[in-house]
């Protein structure tokens, strides 16, 4: 009987309990509350008038700025600043959001943006079956009413959607474009390698790498510890950064108005909400020794796309205009006894030819290539007196005893500059 009393009570007790969880809920339930934060999304990118403003960086490095228009038929059009075509004819393609572990965004139709996750390297210009690793299928991660942030479901690129204003409106990427050809180009059009910058009161020595799309930063004086890298996408008139640079309290992801005299060395432009000032100078500045080190050990083969800058002057030796050229590489051990190369690809990389050598790194992180043991081919035959000489010069000055200084503003990206001369310096990357 007392078993009974205790088997009623605990029913009477659940039930109430029951009862009153019902109650309790007023809301919506799951499936209900995704549609409506589906169909919100939807109505935020759709009733966006002037679009959307979008700064990709995918995990390969670098950073690229796109234009979307979203509208209500699950279509969208696009413009991107890879080049003269992309950043003034319109790409249509379809997109839809979609929650299967989290609300997503799919671009699913071939487009700009899937460029850089393409696997053929003539097309992102990254690793053949990998392309930049980039995504098309990003996770919604936060937003408000001006912006969205995603991640890459595969491949964990970032992605900002930021409203355009009025202002900026279908030739807004044509502008973009324009302003990395123009304003950003000056920085490689410097007498020296050195730009020495000031700001907020302190100082830096400042490098923009147009090829990785990056900017480092090394501290100098009460800051010499600093040393900061990160990519970059460009804007009509400025830079925004991937990371920001964090100096004590201060906080610095864009710089804007850039104002570049090259005659005159100086720059003047907006980090942040800061003035800054930079001066172009040939005496060396802040640098890290290790990076030799750093840049001799990993097998990596680094590229570089214009050989030497002299004086501001790219492509100093006119590799370029060799037919079919397709660039120089520096490839560290490339034989079993420690013979480096520095090979000049030609015939659209079908055949190359370059100086065999040995690297050596002394204790002040200096590099010096040194031991010339020859010219290595994979085609004899083909090479012209113009190649020849073109390889030769490049050679001569690679080969300097003096060596170089060796500075990292990537994650693979690193500019040899001359120690006896800085007008005269190498990009890899």
């Amino acid at each position: 009987m007392i078993r009974n009393i205790y088997y009623y009570i605990v029913v009477v007790i659940l039930l109430g309990q029951s009862c009153q969880s019902n109650k309790d809920f007023d809301g919506l339930r799951p499936d209900e509350r995704l549609n409506t934060e589906i169909a919100a999304y939807y109505d935020q990118l759709v009733s966006a008038e002037n679009g959307w403003i979008a700064y990709l960086f995918p995990e390969a490095g670098g950073g690229y700025t796109f234009k979307f228009y979203f509208d209500s038929e699950n279509r969208i059009r696009m413009y991107a600043d890879y080049n003269g075509t992309t950043a003034s004819v319109a790409k249509e393609s379809s997109y839809r959001l979609r929650a299967t572990q989290v609300l997503s965004l799919y671009f699913d139709t071939y487009s700009y943006i899937h460029m850089l996750a393409d696997p053929d390297p003539q097309i992102s210009g990254g690793d053949a079956g990998k392309g930049r690793y980039s995504d098309f299928e990003f996770s919604i991660v936060s937003s408000s009413r001006d912006s969205i942030r995603l991640i890459g479901n595969l491949n964990k690129s970032e992605l900002l959607l930021v409203r355009a204003k009025s202002g900026q409106g279908e030739n807004f990427i044509q502008q973009v474009f324009k302003f990395n050809q123009e304003k950003l180009a000056n920085f490689d059009r410097f007498t020296y390698y050195y730009n020495k910058l000031n700001v907020g009161g302190n100082t830096f020595q400042f490098t923009l790498n147009r090829d990785l799309k990056t900017v480092s930063f090394r501290g100098t004086g009460a800051i010499d510890s600093l040393a900061f890298f990160t990519e970059y996408a460009t804007t009509a008139n400025g830079i925004r950064f991937r990371k920001p640079l964090k100096v004590g309290n201060q906080q610095f992801e864009t710089m804007q108005d850039i104002n570049i005299n090259v005659p005159a060395g100086t720059g003047e432009f907006t980090l942040g909400n800061a003035s800054a000032k930079l001066t172009n100078q040939a005496d060396l500045l802040a640098r890290e020794p290790q990076d030799a080190t750093a840049m001799y050990m990993v097998k990596y083969q680094y590229f570089s796309e214009t050989g030497f800058f002299i004086a501001g002057q790219e492509d100093a030796h006119r590799l370029q205009d060799i037919p079919g050229y397709a660039g120089i590489r520096f490839i560290p051990l490339r034989y079993v006894d420690g013979t480096d190369v520095f090979y000049l690809f030609y015939n659209n990389g079908q055949y190359y030819i370059g100086p065999g050598f040995n690297t050596q790194i002394d204790a002040q992180g200096v590099m010096r290539f040194t031991n010339f043991i020859g010219f290595d081919t994979n085609s004899a035959s083909t090479i012209t007196q113009e190649i020849a000489d073109r390889i030769t010069a490049f050679t001569r000055l690679a080969l300097d005893p003096a060596g170089f200084y060796v500075y990292r503003n990537g994650r693979t990206g690193y500019d040899l500059v001359s120690v006896k001369d800085s007008k005269v310096w190498l990009r890899f990357y």
